[in-house]
C-alpha cells in the first residue's frame, strides 16, 4: 500500500493501490504521515520524493470510506481524507505526478515544493460533485498559490484541469514527457541533495513563514535562518568553487 526507499541523501516514497488509482485509504494515510514524521531523525535525508504506482499519482481520498462517515466520527477522528504531515514536512518535497491528481491527491500537491507533472496529467477539486468540499488545507493553499479567482474557478466548479494550463496557472513547476515524471523528479532531487542542508531546510522553514506568520516576523526569521547557513563553514568554500567557474568573476 505504501513504499518507501531512502539513499544519497533522497528520501522517495510511493503511494501504491494501483487498482485503486492510489486513492487515499485511513491505512494509506497512516503509513505516509508516519513516513513523514520519520524524517525528523534522519539529517542525512535532504529531499523527498512523492509519486504513485501505476497510471496515476492520487484520485483523491477513498469515497468508499468517506460514504461510511458520519459526521460525528469525521470529527472525532479530525478525518480530513488527506495527510496533514506532509503540510508540515520541513524537507523540500517533490511530486512526480502521472495521470490524475485530484481531490486528495491535488492536495497533496499542493503540499509539495516542486511539481513535475507529465504533459498528459490532470488537476482538479472534484469534491463539490459530490457534495463537500477539501479539508486538508486544499482551499487554502490554492487560493493562496493561484490567487482568488482562479482557485474558485476550479473550487466551485469541480472541473479537472490540463497540466498544461494547471503550469500556466501557477499550480504546478514542470512540464515533462509522459511515463518520465519520476525520472525528471530524480533528476532535480540529485541536484537538490548535493547541496548544503543548513540551506534547503532554511529555505524550506522561510516558505512556510510566508504563509504562516506575519511579515515582519517572516522577514526577522528569514535573517536568522540566513545568518544560520553562514556558521557551517561551507559558505566560503562554496564560494570559491561558484567563482572559480565564472570567467571574470574574480573582480568584484
Amino acid at each position: 500500500m505504501f513504499e518507501a526507499t531512502y539513499q544519497d541523501g533522497i528520501a522517495e516514497f510511493f503511494l501504491n493501490r494501483p487498482d485503486a488509482r492510489n486513492a487515499l485509504s485511513t491505512e494509506l494515510i497512516a503509513e505516509l504521515d508516519r513516513a513523514i514524521q520519520g524524517l525528523a531523525g534522519r539529517p542525512d535525508i535532504r529531499v523527498v520524493i512523492l509519486s504513485g504506482r501505476g497510471d496515476h499519482f492520487c484520485a483523491g481520498a477513498d469515497l468508499r470510506e468517506i460514504a461510511k462517515l458520519d459526521a460525528d466520527q469525521a470529527k472525532h477522528s479530525a478525518y480530513t481524507g488527506c495527510s496533514k504531515a506532509l503540510g508540515d514536512c520541513e524537507i523540500p518535497v517533490i511530486a512526480a505526478v502521472e495521470g490524475c491528481a485530484l481531490g486528495g491527491g491535488s492536495e497533496l500537491v499542493e503540499m509539495c515544493d516542486i511539481v513535475v507533472a507529465a504533459a498528459d496529467a490532470r488537476f482538479g477539486h472534484p469534491e463539490v460533485l459530490v457534495g463537500t468540499m477539501s479539508g486538508a488545507g486544499g482551499i487554502q493553499r490554492l487560493v493562496r498559490s493561484l490567487g482568488h479567482a482562479a482557485a474558485m474557478d476550479v473550487l466551485l466548479t469541480g472541473r479537472v484541469v490540463s497540466a498544461r494550463e494547471a503550469l500556466s496557472i501557477g499550480w504546478i513547476s514542470r512540464i515533462c514527457d509522459p511515463a518520465t515524471a519520476l525520472q525528471k523528479a530524480r533528476e532535480i532531487a540529485q541536484g537538490i541533495a548535493s547541496l548544503p542542508g543548513a540551506s534547503i531546510r532554511g529555505i524550506k522553514r522561510s516558505s512556510r513563514a510566508a504563509y504562516r506568520l506575519e511579515l515582519d516576523d517572516a522577514l526577522t526569521l528569514e535573517m536568522e535562518l540566513f545568518h544560520e547557513t553562514l556558521t557551517t563553514g561551507e559558505v566560503p568554500r562554496r564560494i570559491e568553487a561558484f567563482l572559480g567557474r565564472k570567467p571574470g568573476s574574480r573582480g568584484s
